[in-house]
């Protein structure tokens, strides 16, 4: 290595120096930071869709609620006399 052409390049105090062969792959980081991203979009949705099934449960039980309500049963109104 000719060390002239290293001249005023010398790292800063508090820089890693890296050997370009452990050097990080950038194609690599891409990856795992993209598996990371589809792993979270896959929990995500899976939480919405439990969310939804619970919402439409919610919603079954109070139509049968309102229908029992118009059905004629006591809805706590009087007829007057």
């Amino acid at each position: 290595m000719d060390l002239r052409t290293l001249k005023g390049t010398a790292p800063k105090r508090g820089w890693k120096v890296i050997p370009a062969e452990t050097a990080p792959d950038p194609v690599q980081d891409n990856e795992k930071i993209i598996l990371q991203l589809f792993n979270r979009v896959n929990e995500l949705t899976a939480q919405r869709d439990a969310i939804n099934d619970e919402l439409l449960t919610i919603k079954a039980e109070l139509v049968k609620i309102m229908s029992a309500i118009d059905g004629g049963e006591d809805n706590g109104e009087t007829d007057g006399q």
